[in-house]
């Protein structure tokens, strides 16, 4: 029997953003009866509170686990831990505490991993859409070809699915390839740009050198809130809207 994706919050020091993430999951539909997984993983941070709020967060979808890192980790070493619980969940949907999510994020993530669970040239399954590019921000917005999903071979870091069909050829990939070494020619952008402690880059050049692609929603079912943080500095810039009617 497959089991439902575990969804695992990334944190670390930033309370009051992990409130607001946690508000949006626990107000969102889950199918009935199913056992939903939640996993909230903190990286060691000088602020308790944060560990002190997962612990009293009430899950009535299922299991509920919280994670606290003795070492601190930073965030490259932590996403790459979280993707590593595809081999206990086998299918993960991975959101940094910055995000925030649909109430149909889920039903969303269900479908599109049933649809593309035997897909090769797939690498995993994003939550976000753009509406701007990383690369001087111009505007984005995908042909209307009549479907409801676009594929980008960049990987999204905004809201994610991955399944241990996903992520464990790309972690054997990196384990090969060395963790500072480039194999395919990356963007400029971000190969100037993005420091080695981006797992994205990595991700990325994974990607390229597979010929793969991750899928994206024509409407996000997760958006990035634009908090300053370890990698991010433009508040607000990658703000899209939400899904909020289920689509059939």
């Amino acid at each position: 029997m497959q089991q439902n994706p575990a969804i695992v919050i990334i944190a670390y020091n930033r309370l009051h953003c992990l409130q607001r993430l946690v508000g949006s999951v626990l107000a969102a539909h889950y199918p009935e009866g199913g056992n939903v997984p939640l996993i909230i993983s903190i990286d060691k941070s000088n602020n308790p509170e944060v560990q002190q709020y997962a612990e009293t967060v009430e899950w009535t979808h299922g299991d509920k686990k919280v994670i606290c890192h003795s070492e601190h980790l930073g965030l490259k070493e932590h996403v790459l831990r979280c993707g590593d619980l595809t081999e206990q969940y086998d299918s993960i949907i991975m959101l940094e505490d910055d995000l925030l999510v649909s109430p149909w994020f889920y039903d969303y993530s269900l479908q599109t991993a049933a649809y593309y669970k035997n897909d090769e040239r797939i690498a995993g399954v994003s939550l976000y859409r753009y509406f701007h590019t990383e690369n001087y921000y111009y505007p984005f917005h995908p042909i209307d070809d009549g479907f409801d999903i676009h594929f980008i071979q960049l990987p999204s870091s905004w809201g994610q699915m991955f399944s241990a069909s996903h992520w464990k050829p790309f972690k054997a990939w990196l384990q090969e390839n060395g963790e500072h070494n480039y194999t395919s020619k990356l963007p400029i952008y971000l190969a100037n740009n993005w420091t080695k402690g981006s797992w994205k880059k990595h991700f990325v050049d994974y990607m390229i050198n597979r010929g793969m692609y991750f899928v994206y929603p024509n409407t996000a079912v997760s958006t990035n809130y634009g908090e300053e943080g370890t990698n991010s500095v433009h508040k607000g810039v990658f703000q899209v809207p939400l899904l909020t009617e289920k689509e059939s």
